[in-house]
């Protein structure tokens, strides 16, 4: 086989193990706060903007910390399918988003205020108590996206130290005792060499080298 087919053999090869069913569990769970987090930001936006309003800086921070989310967790399904996610990528990705999502998720309550705990009914008109659900309804699911990178997080460093403590395995005690390879003599006899001699070795009982 060339060197190119055992490379090439080498880089489709899965690098770690990945448990199925957590990894399918944290994707979907990340999947869904985000896209919920992208649509209420969408929603709001378009609505702002269509009365006349600017948006607010922190919409358009969340807005795209949850698109490119949603575009870095495909991205690893896709490496997860073609068998070449390597847990040191996937943990140093998670690590970034996460600390992303706690300032996205930070700056949100911070400039929502008091609305965070305050009674809806307090808006006193249905549009005004059905936005502050959704408000409600945002700040909850950025707790949650923020969450759910962490268990990204946790799953990742679970793969890596289980593979790192699979990597180096116990050398067995036979292969390496002391072995002898035989060599054949003209006449003279046989001679017992040190495994592992090395280099030449010259018979003691002939004037013969052996290489």
């Amino acid at each position: 086989m060339s060197k190119g087919g055992s490379g090439h053999g080498a880089f489709r090869k899965q690098p770690m193990v990945w448990p199925k069913l957590p990894f399918i569990l944290v994707k979907l769970f990340q999947i869904i706060c985000c896209s919920i987090v992208l649509s209420v930001m969408v929603f709001f936006s378009y609505h702002l903007r269509k009365d006349n309003y600017q948006v607010p800086w922190q919409f358009i921070s969340l807005a795209i910390l949850s698109a490119i989310s949603l575009f870095s967790v495909f991205a690893v399904v896709l490496l997860f399918c073609c068998r070449v996610l390597n847990a040191l990528f996937a943990l140093i990705l998670y690590s970034v988003l996460s600390l992303l999502w706690a300032f996205g998720t930070g700056i949100l309550g911070k400039g929502m205020g008091g609305n965070t705990i305050r009674n809806c009914n307090t808006w006193r008109s249905s549009q005004g108590i059905a936005v502050c659900h959704l408000y409600k309804t945002l700040f909850a699911f950025c707790i949650l996206g923020w969450f759910s990178m962490i268990c990204g997080v946790i799953l990742a460093s679970s793969v890596r130290r289980r593979a790192s403590s699979h990597k180096y395995q116990p050398a067995n005690p036979t292969s390496l005792q002391q072995t002898t390879a035989y060599i054949p003599q003209s006449g003279i006899g046989q001679t017992s060499v040190p495994y592992g001699q090395g280099g030449t070795y010259k018979a003691h009982d002939s004037h013969t080298t052996y290489s």
